[in-house]
């Protein structure tokens, strides 16, 4: 073992003002060997230490500097394994007052599977930090790691401006002009090749980039939707998806002609007696057919036979039997069709969604025991 200790120290006061400073600097270098029942150990270490102060006439300590530097090598091995193992340690830290301010920087090796480096700034009590660590995972796999602590996280131009930052990562909400900003990561321009959102939230407007439109604002290219006033703007304009909210199908006896009415269809569609079900948040269309074959006197008159069936929703339709134990309507199609169907906006499903058919006919054409088909579409 050997030991090498330099110490230097200065000391200087004020007769006028009383204000003392004073400096110190050490350096100890050291050597170990040991054996101790047959592992042996080597091991060295370099220690540099510089500080300065300054102290009020009462005895106080008005400011502090340090710096403080440590090296240190260990080797270790036995009949089984050797062990190695190499840290460099530098602090520097300042006070005055009550305020501390310190830079902490370690980096470590081990066996020659992990190497690590860390960086830790306090100010304020208030941790600034990062860590890179490349080592052999529990699979023996390489694996490396970069980890950061801090507020805010950005990355700005080579030149060191900060004109351009590509993004910002908050790791805390922000309140600014009295709307909350959650953590998150934040960018002023984002170029995505491919994107895959689960929930977005989009504060004024998003387009298309061949988005473009006329002087009376009719859109001629591209879509454009505005979160601030709903608009949805788009040239050629398709609107695709499933519309259909129930459908089903009756059967009359006898002949129907032109005039026939079938009133309160049963759709299946259970809402409550509170729901509007042609209002501006829903609207429903409903559309039938007579899919059974037309006859006519003499047979039918290619100019001058016609037929259609009129669909209506009857809005606010009531009955009191689903509510009940009453029993089921005498007429089919007034009875409860096999499939119901529960729309997300009803409130309640003691109702029903009712039709209104009738059959308009001209050229003397009517219809022996129709089957009669009909469907309600959700437009809203």
């Amino acid at each position: 073992m050997s030991f090498d200790v330099l110490t230097l120290q200065g000391r200087v006061t004020s007769a006028e003002s009383g204000i003392a400073g004073g400096a110190e600097a050490h350096s100890q270098l050291a050597t170990r060997v040991t054996d101790a029942e047959g592992a042996i150990t080597s091991q060295s270490q370099s220690i540099v230490s510089l500080s300065a102060r300054l102290e009020t006439a009462e005895g106080g300590t008005a400011g502090n500097a340090e710096a403080v530097q440590s090296l240190d090598t260990r080797v270790s091995g036995t009949e089984d394994a050797v062990n190695s193992q190499a840290q460099a340690i530098t602090t520097i830290a300042t006070t005055v007052g009550e305020n501390t301010a310190s830079v902490e920087e370690v980096a470590q090796s081990v066996d020659g599977v992990m190497a690590e480096k860390t960086l830790k700034v306090v100010s304020g009590n208030r941790v600034a930090g990062m860590v890179v660590r490349s080592e052999l995972d529990e699979d023996d796999a390489p694996i490396a790691r970069i980890a950061f602590q801090a507020d805010m996280f950005a990355i700005v131009s080579p030149d060191g401006s900060n004109e351009t930052v590509p993004f910002t990562v908050y790791t805390e909400a922000r309140t600014i002009n009295g709307r909350v900003y959650p953590a998150g990561v934040y960018m002023d321009n984002a170029y995505l090749g491919a994107a895959s959102i689960g929930r977005a939230e989009i504060a004024n407007v998003i387009k298309s980039d061949d988005y473009a439109q006329d002087a009376n604002g009719i859109p001629i290219a591209g879509i454009k939707i505005n979160f601030d006033t709903g608009q949805i703007k788009a040239a050629g304009l398709i609107t695709s998806r499933p519309m259909i909210l129930a459908q089903g199908s009756f059967s009359v006896s006898g002949d129907v002609h032109g005039g026939s009415r079938w009133a309160f269809v049963n759709t299946g569609i259970r809402v409550g007696k509170s729901d509007v079900w042609q209002a501006s948040n829903v609207a429903l269309v409903a559309a039938a057919a007579i899919t059974s074959g037309a006859t006519a006197p003499g047979g039918l008159d290619p100019n001058n036979t016609f037929w259609t069936l009129n669909a209506s929703i009857q809005p606010g339709a009531r009955w009191n039997g689903f509510g009940g134990a009453n029993p089921d309507p005498a007429a089919s199609w007034r009875k409860d069709p096999a499939v119901l169907v529960n729309p997300y906006w009803a409130t309640g499903n003691d109702q029903r969604v009712f039709l209104a058919i009738d059959l308009e006919a001209i050229g003397g054409v009517y219809f022996s025991n129709p089957k009669i088909e009909w469907t309600v579409f959700q437009v809203t």
